[in-house]
This record gives C-alpha cells, sequence and structure tokens, in this order.
C-alpha cells in the first residue's frame, strides 16, 4: 500500500513532464520489473537466508548476477 501511495505521488509530481515516446512503456515496464525483482529478492533472502555469512552470500549473489548478466554483456 506504501508503495502504490509512493508510486502515485511521484506521478502526481512529474505528470506534466511525462512524454509517450517510443520506448517510454517498455522503459517503465522494465523498472517496474526490476522493482519487484528486488523487492522479491529481499523478502526470500530475509525469509530463508538470514543465518548466511555475509561474504559468502555476497559472493553467491555477484556469482548468480554474473551469470545472468553474461548474455547482454
Amino acid at each position: 500500500m506504501g508503495l502504490s501511495l509512493g508510486l502515485c505521488g511521484v506521478l502526481m509530481v512529474v505528470w506534466e513532464n511525462l512524454s509517450m515516446r517510443a520506448g517510454y512503456l517498455t522503459g517503465v515496464a522494465l523498472c517496474v520489473a526490476a522493482l519487484i525483482g528486488i523487492t522479491v529478492g529481499t523478502l526470500y533472502q530475509k525469509r530463508f537466508c538470514g543465518g548466511m555469512d555475509l561474504r559468502s552470500g555476497t559472493a553467491i549473489q555477484y556469482a548468480a548476477t554474473s551469470l545472468g548478466l553474461l548474455a547482454f554483456a
């Protein structure tokens, strides 16, 4: 609910500056997907990986991210 309220506030502030150019909706969709991914990842980590060592957890996250982004590089 807080996220929705915050997004509505941002939308009200920047409404006049929004333009519907090519790629606009794609950019918005990618930003929303990234936000959902970060949120799901954070909730998963808090729920199932609370006791993991910070250094090994960070190394695993970097390795997984590197493999996922290697295709785009």
